[in-house]
């Protein structure tokens, strides 16, 4: 008598489900010991070098065009030290991103080179592009790699900071790496060389930001769930991996751990600020850095606009364009989870959940504001969910994919030609009045004074605000003011990111209450105002 075989279909399927999906065990959430087909899964190699030259051509192209903005100035201010300080003191100090400084420390001893600073991002940005390509179709089948390696070149998030002097860019490079080399262990459990790969590229990856620390924890909470140790050699092996990690970041842990507010985090400390110990935090940021994520900061308003008074009514205006790429951006996004194995779903949200919970809490506890940026090595992992539920549909359906296209490729395009997305242009401002100011007048630079005074060097003395009360009257605004314009008949006020002391955009009315006022010009994310000292009428004789 025959046996019983699976049909032709059956087989079909099967061979199917083993070329794009993962092959966990989802009964006991313990992914097989021994080879798994999609270790070997990659997009096709076409796919993976167009999507790598777009990468290249979007981040390489202009890269030094437009100036730094005042984060790109603390990278600045870090190679060009005082008091005679050198590369080892800066390297032990910079704990922030000393890997980026380490990179760049031959190659800017001389004059101010923008695109010289930004290189090392945008290569590691154009790196990132394939391997999270293999990454997402190791996780979640080969044409959800195919869409990710894509989704990935285009994002205007990723762009901007794979076109920014910060670390962000070789943080997401080597969490990329680490979270490769992490899924191999899963699957085949650890070995010394891939143990040591990853020591070594989660350790860089934190020396490249050390808010990479929060995936390492998120990374070493999935090893406990999904490949808990049986043996003394894999403790071992897992140890040497997350230790060896630990070693490399160590010191700038002590050296973060002097300069951060970190006292707030013991039970009964005061999390709030100096001002009446309310926290900085606000809910809203975490679907704001979900849309960062999706669209970057060039779809609807830009961040300029955000930190305007008149913000909600500029959000409410825009608001025909996100409500449909929010929907379509969320169905993608929660599919694309849905449509995952259960537990490569469940891995990827510990992955993710996590870092946010962490950077939440920190913020919450005023150690350190809010920003998607502290949160950019998760921005993959959700570009890979999406990436997912887009390759998930069905031909029917697949114009919801094409229309979440349209949305990023308009947020790309906004990020690559608008002026209203574009960084702030001192450069452009302190050049303008350098060309016209005299040594007697004054420019007052409430926050970019140091960045101000790089492309403006000398033209007119330059006021800084460090000391300054932030802003929340008429009468502090004034008095701010004229204590800064004492002694003199005409001067010049920049404002650039002066929603940080004066959120309520004072200071123009402020100015004109002391004298006259007139616009000098505009430019991107940077405002220029003129003022003279009204003479006092003569008394009268009579």
């Amino acid at each position: 008598m025959r046996s019983s075989s699976p049909s032709n279909s059956d087989a079909r399927s099967g061979k199917a489900k083993g070329r794009d999906a993962v092959t966990f065990d989802a009964a006991s959430m313990v992914p097989p010991l021994g080879r798994d087909e999609t270790d070997s899964m990659s997009p096709r190699l076409g796919v993976l070098l167009l999507a790598t030259l777009l990468a290249a051509l979007l981040r390489l192209t202009s890269l030094g065009a437009h100036p730094l903005w005042i984060d790109e100035f603390l990278t600045w201010k870090m190679l060009h030290p005082l008091g005679g300080h050198g590369f080892l003191e800066q390297i032990r100090d910079g704990f922030q991103s000393p890997l980026l400084l380490a990179i760049l420390w031959p190659w800017t001893r001389g004059d101010l080179s923008e695109t010289v600073l930004r290189l090392p991002s945008a290569l590691a940005g154009v790196l990132t592009v394939p391997l999270f390509g293999l990454l997402a179709a190791r996780l979640a089948g080969r044409r959800t790699g195919e869409w990710a390696v894509l989704l990935l070149a285009i994002s205007p998030f990723h762009l901007w900071y794979s076109q920014d002097a910060r670390g962000y860019a070789l943080a997401v490079l080597g969490a990329t790496v680490a979270t490769l080399v992490l899924l191999r262990m899963l699957r085949r459990g650890p070995t010394p060389g891939a143990a040591i790969g990853y020591g070594l590229a989660a350790g860089l990856s934190v020396l490249a930001n050390n808010s990479v620390l929060f995936l390492i924890a998120a990374h070493g909470v999935s090893v406990l769930v999904w490949r808990l140790p049986r043996r003394g050699r894999d403790w071992g092996l897992w140890s040497l991996a997350f230790g060896l990690a630990g070693l490399i970041v160590l010191p700038w842990l002590f050296r973060a751990a002097g300069v951060l507010a970190v006292d707030r985090l013991m039970p009964g400390a005061s999390a709030g600020p100096a001002l009446r110990g309310e926290t900085t935090f606000s809910p809203l940021a975490l679907p704001f850095a979900f849309h960062s994520f999706l669209y970057g900061f060039s779809l609807g308003p830009s961040l300029f606009e955000l930190h305007r008074p008149e913000r909600l009514d500029i959000l409410q205006r825009s608001l025909p364009l996100l409500l449909p790429a929010w929907l379509i951006g969320g169905l993608l996004v929660a599919r694309g989870w849905w449509r995952l194995r259960a537990d490569t779903r469940w891995m990827l949200t510990v992955w993710i959940m996590i870092p946010v919970l962490v950077v939440t809490f920190l913020a919450v506890r005023n150690v350190k504001a809010f920003n998607p940026r502290y949160l950019a090595v998760i921005m993959p992992l959700v570009i890979l969910l999406w990436a997912h539920g887009a390759s998930s549909l069905n031909r029917w359906r697949r114009g919801l994919a094409i229309a979440g296209l349209v949305f990023v490729l308009l947020a790309t395009g906004g990020y690559l030609g608008a002026e209203r997305y574009a960084r702030e242009d001192i450069r452009s401002a302190a050049v303008a009045i350098a060309a016209v100011a005299t040594q007697e007048e004054v420019v007052l630079v409430p926050v970019v004074s140091g960045l101000y005074s790089l492309y403006d060097p000398g033209s007119a003395t330059v006021v800084e605000f460090w000391d300054s009360p932030i802003v929340h009257d008429m009468t502090t605004a004034r008095e701010t003011l004229a204590l800064r314009l004492e002694g003199r008949d005409s001067g010049w006020l920049v404002l650039c990111r002066s929603w940080d002391l004066d959120p309520g955009d004072r200071w123009p009315r402020a100015l004109a209450s002391l004298g006259d006022v007139s616009e000098f010009g505009h430019w991107p994310g940077v405002t220029v105002l003129h003022w003279r000292r009204i003479p006092a009428a003569p008394e009268n004789e009579g």
